[in-house]
């Protein structure tokens, strides 16, 4: 029974999706604890105004995360990962401003970066408790495993870009975040469609 309409991606595709959208959120966040020391020699910056900026993106992260929440309840929460990726890779722009940028700056650099972080987490959450792939058990705490991997490998990953080439090299990684947007926004359906997907899910559930 055709509809008309290009039927959305299989639901193992949307699941590695939001998972590699966790990924790279947490590795957002570790960018600046992995490149710290080169980031306060070419900003010219002491070691508590690096900390500061620090503390700035975890707090940002976390707190924002209870407003994102009900952000999702109204948008499609692929958009809302994806949107997440975009203003969380903000911190990749750090190449692009000049040695001598204020603490203001940097500090409005990572509360951006904080706020896209704490938008990918509840989105990503609340699609993979809607997606019916493998057992329930498992998709969850892979999803989260996808996220500590992400968290453990962004420091090494940004000093081994910034160790070889310079800060500049940061910018390669807006190439896999361009990816991970694309792919989550691929046929994404209308945002009624996210909200019906989640009550289908629990009308599925056994009655006890």
């Amino acid at each position: 029974m055709g509809t008309g309409t290009a039927a959305p991606p299989p639901e193992k595709f949307w699941f590695s999706a939001l998972s590699a959208s966790h990924f790279l959120a947490d590795m957002l966040g570790a960018v600046l604890p992995g490149i710290l020391p080169a980031a306060m020699i070419f900003f010219k910056i002491d070691l508590g105004t690096g900390v500061l900026l620090l503390s700035v993106l975890g707090i940002t992260a976390n707190v924002f995360q209870i407003p994102a929440a009900l952000i999702c309840g109204r948008l499609p929460g692929r958009f809302v990962s994806a949107a997440g990726l975009v203003c969380g890779s903000a911190v990749l722009a750090l190449p692009l401003l000049p040695p001598g940028t204020g603490r203001g700056a940097l500090t409005a650099l990572m509360v951006l970066t904080g706020i896209g972080i704490a938008l990918v987490h509840p989105a990503g959450v609340t699609g993979v408790q809607a997606l019916r792939t493998g057992p329930d058990k498992i998709a969850g705490p892979v999803y989260m495993t996808c996220g500590f991997f992400g968290a453990a490998a962004g420091p090494y990953i940004a000093a081994t870009l910034v160790e070889s080439g310079g800060m500049e090299t940061l910018l390669l990684l807006f190439l896999p975040i361009a990816a991970a947007v694309g792919a989550l926004t691929l046929h994404c359906p209308e945002p009624g469609a996210w909200r019906l997907s989640l009550e289908r899910v629990a009308a599925a559930e056994p009655e006890t």
